[in-house]
């Protein structure tokens, strides 16, 4: 085991590594492993509807959606026309009538304060909104 054995005038102990506790460590690692592993596997339903309930296009055009930009000096914008805070909200409700989506496309413009557009985008979700997209600054005109 660790000692050597014959008539040497030193008796010195060899040091020898015990593998056995490594093995049994790593053996449950492996099963451990082995058991987590199919469990994490991350699955998404999705719910495709048949070719018989799948709706005939549309004859209508699709409605523009509602543009909401917040100017540089603050004043903000339906639909390309300059509206007030205290008609917005209205302006807003009159906009969504109608649309399934209620969804307003939002920019604001240059270094326009948070605080403003935040009162603005208030002003907007307490109007119905569901769903807000921001316009990209490619996008907006100035």
């Amino acid at each position: 085991m660790g000692m050597q054995v014959g008539g040497g005038s030193s008796r010195r102990v060899q040091p020898s590594m015990n593998v056995t506790p490594l093995v049994d460590v790593v053996l449950v690692l492996l099963i451990i492993f082995m058991v987590v592993t199919p469990l994490m596997v991350k699955s998404m339903w999705l719910n495709v509807p048949k070719r018989a309930e799948a709706a005939a296009p549309s004859e209508q055009p699709p409605v523009p959606p509602l543009v909401l930009v917040v100017r540089r000096d603050g004043s903000a914008e339906l639909d390309k026309e300059q509206v007030s805070d205290a008609v917005l909200h209205a302006r807003i409700v009159e906009g969504l009538r109608g649309r399934p989506d209620r969804a307003v496309l939002f920019g604001a413009m240059g270094d326009v304060p948070y605080g403003r557009a935040m009162d603005v985008l208030d002003i907007a979700k307490g109007a119905g909104t569901r769903a807000i997209a921001i316009i990209p600054d490619e996008v907006k005109t100035p």
